[in-house]
């Protein structure tokens, strides 16, 4: 596998060479007149059509122009997710460790998992694959992993999408890298609401960070709803917005809480 680093020649590609723990075979970006930075060649964008797709992972160093970059990727024929995402997924939080480097959504979920409360005694996992939130969490608290294949042997199996859902209980429901694939999101949403004791942790990638329906679709997602959609349906089965936050690639995390009755909810940029 080839790691290539995609971006402008800057502090930001300095920080992602130093800081990736894979090793870096060159730098590409759209702009011309550096041969080399730091010990690494640096050719422009075309390189890539000279590499095999599925032989190369592309980390995007540019999160500010992250939008218009991964379109171009998309564009050559390359996934996200698949062949590449934003680099601060694998930077966030400057990791004390990279022992949690050996998977491409771990970052989010520990990101993620910082939001359960500590007063959360159970903890259900839906998509959970390789049940990767549980290395985040306390022994304390009781963890459920749901997902449509039994990848470990206590993973409950439910398949979301032949309307599908665990009959049990737990004060905080969390689904990660999972809401896009479902196709009905309103029963899921309504199954979320009706088996979650306190808590609702999500991410979803919405329609304001990536509005081309047709793109949407060729990644597999199922559904396609705005901020204002996504906290509208939880709000009609009594949660409401406690926090939300921008997160690693074009996800959004949102933590909702079950009403207590009148009560605001408190947003956060």
């Amino acid at each position: 596998m080839k790691y290539i680093v995609f971006g402008n020649i800057n502090s930001d590609t300095h920080a992602v060479l130093h800081n990736i723990p894979y090793k870096i075979e060159y730098i590409v970006t759209n702009h011309t007149g550096c041969e080399q930075f730091e010990g690494k060649h640096v050719f422009t964008s075309a390189k890539i059509f000279q590499e095999n797709p599925d032989n190369m992972y592309i980390f995007i160093a540019d999160m500010e122009n992250y939008p218009e970059l991964s379109q171009q990727l998309v564009k050559m024929g390359l996934i996200e997710g698949k062949h590449f995402s934003g680099a601060i997924e694998y930077l966030y939080n400057q990791w004390e460790s990279h022992e949690y480097f050996d998977d491409r959504f771990t970052v989010r979920v520990y990101h993620m998992s910082k939001f359960i409360s500590n007063d959360s005694a159970t903890v259900m996992d839906l998509g959970c694959g390789t049940q990767q939130l549980k290395r985040f969490i306390s022994d304390s608290k009781q963890y459920i992993g749901v997902d449509y294949i039994k990848r470990e042997k206590d993973t409950l199996t439910a398949d979301f999408n032949k309307m599908q859902f665990p009959s049990q209980q737990a004060d905080t429901i969390f689904c990660s890298g999972c809401l896009e694939y479902v196709e009905n999101a309103d029963w899921f949403i309504e199954r979320m609401c009706e088996y979650g004791n306190k808590e609702i942790i999500i991410s979803y990638c919405c329609l304001e960070y990536c509005m081309d329906i047709q793109q949407r679709r060729k990644c597999g997602w199922k559904n396609h709803m705005t901020i204002r959609q996504i906290i509208g349906k939880f709000v009609q089965y009594g949660f409401v917005l406690e926090y939300a936050e921008k997160s690693v690639g074009l996800n959004l995390i949102f933590k909702f809480v079950k009403s207590k009755g009148g009560d605001c909810p408190k947003t956060m940029n």
